[in-house]
């Protein structure tokens, strides 16, 4: 019996001791999991961060996921996540001289951090024995989790506002792209951006120096990298008398246009990270709690206690939108009782989004990306257990990726672009009320207010803050849908890129204006494992800049705006067609080595500046194009130019299609918005069809064997996948014994569409091309033959024959 007893004293202690190791991010101090990315001057340099996208999030999180040895289920992934890397409410102290590196002027006292304290310690579930593979993820990555997932607001005075705020309204309604839905143009000049910054980087606690008061930029340097003045060592960030570019410490003065944090861009507009996850870990593990369990009730009071008796707070309500509108309940509506503000909209400044600045200078308690935030998680929460019951193996990766995209969780129904309709459905106002009423009563007993509150009181501010919601959903989150975004206009087939893109940047594009053009387009080309990857080069000498990689990442951390710089300026294109020659050369031998089959189509995008060709080079080129077209018939060549891009009219196939221009993404009044630029080349790549090779046929196309090949591919419900196999594969063959099959694996129906000369073969043809020149069959498990001998029977060369297009759609 004493054994016993001893044994069970232990357990109790190692369970008190893994809970408390495990609140760390629910104290009121950075927690030390994070402390590294306040005081490491470069991670914590926002203009050195990752992007702030659903795509950077995806891609961390599978890396997490893939990690060899965390055998973890989507609710162990998403609880540690949360406890690793989320701390709202963290904000710079004011008036605090730093006199030590132990120092650290960041702490968790902004309001956001008490109802982030009670989530944490009473209402979302805890797993201290999850072994969370920090070491698998670079610090960069491990702080762009904890700065994507942590609510605050920065309302200290930067000392840009003249530069940044008054374009806001101007950059918000920039032309944009009809199918794109957010709004994040170019705000201002980059240049304009840091040369403020840098005149408060040299100052100490943001007072001018005397020789700099009137000194303006050397128009020299006007275009160089924006983070030219920026010390990137790994001296501690403390440590620097620049105070982070504030202008006043002791200051309690608030911005003309705050900067939000804890939010990422999706193509449905800006989202709060931590809702979402929260959500998804509450619905993972769904509580109902008594109120009068969460609060003492020495400190609830007999007569509340009574009141409140056998009323239950649930926790996937209490984790997105209750928990956000019992702010609004206990800090807003008690100082304004007449009016609520829901909602605060803003605008990223880049295509590169990293600050998202808020066009009003109050009220944060539910800003947009809050309200968004909340009701996708609360969906995902709702809906999660069905899910995971269904596909057991379900990832929060996976979830995440279906939900922002078009594809939807499951079927088309349960998707991100269908946020309010889902709202009407999902969110019963009642329901709505009641939970942020009770929410309202514990966060009353824990937060700060300059008021005290009664009971009648917080129910009535708490109808007040949801009626406000319910009211402002519908009329004022005016984002896209899903048919204004959808690839092609009135289709809802669901398109996924798949290629190997080369990219030859001219250098002589300043860092500032091509990165984030190339970070756009390769963020809206579904890179990643099962989708595209790409390589950077210099179109001057061929140079790498980005090796060849399937991470999105990866374009920040090798590319940066020093490293352009090292790189000539200009465009030799028969340089570097050379290099791309050796360079596909050796990915045509890897096939035949590997028994590759095709799948990704491949891609040259040529970005030239103001470079043109001479006479000489450009006979040159033709002549290595011409090679290229023998050798390499699948590879496409796009040209995306500065000034007038016909110049390029003679090096591609069809000047129609694969000739884009590319102005100054900071030129002009109103600046042209990225997405309207470059929405046309990322749909572009996506329509090149993915490659049918025999990869006996290698790079030198000498073929030693002859057998049967396999190209096994995956489709989605819903979602269309199209092919090419040129003639160079069956041109000459009259035996019969060269057949092209495309056949299902039984798991559903899918329907297959050939052609000889539409490029994209449909059932259902609305594009005016010749219906009788398409031939469709809907199968299940059997097959589609489609016999290459006499395939080229009337053509004297290879090029007049042409190609075999296959089409294959996944019935819904």
């Amino acid at each position: 019996m004493s054994k016993l007893r001893n044994s069970l004293i232990l357990i109790a202690l190692a369970t008190l001791a893994c809970q408390i190791n495990a609140q760390e991010n629910s104290q009121t101090r950075v927690m030390p999991s994070v402390l590294q990315c306040y005081q490491n001057r470069t991670l914590f340099e926002r203009d050195l961060r990752l992007p702030m996208t659903v795509n950077t999030l995806i891609e961390i999180v599978r890396k997490i996921e893939d990690t060899q040895g965390f055998n973890a289920d989507i609710r162990q992934t998403v609880i540690s996540i949360l406890h690793n890397f989320r701390q709202d409410g963290i904000v710079r102290a004011t008036g605090i001289p730093i006199t030590s590196p132990n120092i650290l002027p960041y702490s968790p006292t902004a309001f956001q951090f008490y109802k982030h304290r009670i989530l944490f310690s009473r209402l979302l579930p805890n797993i201290p024995n999850v072994n969370f593979p920090n070491q698998t993820l670079t610090t960069e990555e491990r702080c762009a989790l904890h700065f994507m997932l942590s609510s605050s607001v920065e309302t200290q005075i930067r000392g840009d506002e003249g530069t940044v705020c008054p374009r806001l309204s101007q950059f918000r309604a920039a032309l944009r792209s009809p199918r794109s839905a957010n709004e994040d143009a170019e705000m201002l000049s980059q240049s304009e951006l840091q040369k403020t910054h840098t005149k408060l980087r040299r100052t100490k606690f943001g007072r001018m120096a005397e020789n700099e008061e009137d000194v303006e930029e050397d128009p020299a340097h006007e275009d160089d990298n924006i983070e030219t003045e920026m010390d990137t060592g790994d001296e501690d960030f403390v440590r620097s008398s620049v105070d982070h570019g504030l202008v006043d410490i002791a200051s309690n003065a608030v911005s003309q246009c705050p900067v939000e944090n804890g939010i990422m861009r999706t193509n449905w507009g800006q989202v709060s990270v931590g809702a979402v996850l929260g959500g998804i870990a509450a619905g993972l593990e769904p509580q109902r709690v008594q109120i009068r369990d969460l609060i003492p009730k020495d400190r609830l009071g007999e007569i509340r206690a009574r009141q409140v008796a056998g009323n239950t707070i649930d926790n996937r309500w209490a984790a997105t939108l209750a928990g956000d509108l019992a702010e609004v309940a206990l800090l807003q509506i008690p100082q304004n009782p007449s009016g609520v503000t829901i909602g605060a909209s803003g605008s990223w400044n880049s295509s590169i989004p990293r600050w998202f600045f808020l066009v009003q200078r109050n009220n944060f308690e539910i800003t947009d990306a809050e309200i968004r935030g909340g009701i996708d998680g609360l969906i995902l929460a709702n809906n999660i257990i069905n899910w995971r019951n269904s596909a057991t193996g379900l990832r929060l990766s996976q979830l995440l990726e279906m939900y922002y995209t078009h594809r939807g969780v499951f079927g088309t129904n349960v998707r991100s672009c269908n946020r309010r309709t889902l709202f009407s459905a999902n969110v019963p106002t009642e329901t709505l009320r009641q939970q942020t009423n009770l929410f309202s009563q514990v966060l009353d007993r824990e937060i700060t207010m300059p008021v005290t509150l009664q009971p009648p009181a917080i129910l009535q501010f708490s109808q007040q803050a949801a009626d406000a919601l319910a009211a402002y959903v519908p009329t004022h989150l005016n984002d896209l849908s899903c048919e204004q975004t959808a690839i092609v206009v009135n289709d809802p087939t669901i398109w996924t890129a798949a290629s190997d893109i080369f990219i030859f940047v001219d250098a002589s594009w300043p860092a500032r204006q091509i990165i984030p053009v190339v970070a756009h387009i390769l963020d809206g080309i579904d890179v990643g494992r099962f989708g595209s990857s790409y390589t950077i080069l210099n179109a001057q000498d061929g140079r790498v800049l980005v090796n060849t990689t399937n991470e999105l990442t990866s374009i920040h951390t090798q590319w940066t705006p020093e490293a352009h710089q090292s790189h000539p300026g200009g465009l030799n294109l028969p340089a570097l067609l050379r290099v791309l020659r050796t360079r596909v050369f050796e990915h045509m031998e890897n096939e035949r080595r590997n028994s590759s089959s095709g799948g990704r189509s491949k891609i040259a995008l040529i970005i030239p500046q103001m470079a043109a060709v001479s006479e000489g080079e450009s006979n040159t080129a033709w002549e290595q194009l011409q090679i290229f077209r023998e050798e390499v018939p699948d590879l496409r060549f796009l040209y995306l130019a500065g000034g007038n891009p016909t110049r390029f009219n003679r090096f591609v196939r069809d000047e129609r299609q694969d000739i884009f221009q590319l102005n100054p993404i900071d030129s002009g009044a109103i600046i042209d918005s990225v997405n309207v630029q470059l929405t046309p080349v990322i749909l572009r790549i996506m329509q090149e069809p993915r490659r049918i090779i025999n990869h006996r046929c290698g790079g030198n196309w000498h073929q030693t064997e002859w057998g049967t090949s396999t190209l096994v591919q995956y489709i989605e419900p819903g979602g269309i996948v199209f092919y090419r196999l040129h003639p160079n594969y069956f041109f000459g063959n009259t035996d019969g014994n060269r057949v092209l099959r495309i056949q299902g694996r039984g798991f559903g129906q899918i329907t297959v569409c050939q052609s000889r000369f539409v490029e994209r073969p449909r059932s259902n043809q609305t594009n005016n091309q010749n219906q009788d020149s398409v031939n469709c069959r809907q199968i299940s498990g059997e097959a589609v033959e489609i016999h290459l001998s006499r395939g080229c029977d009337g053509h004297g060369v290879i090029h007049n024959c042409p190609p075999v297009f296959v089409s294959v759609v996944c019935l819904v």
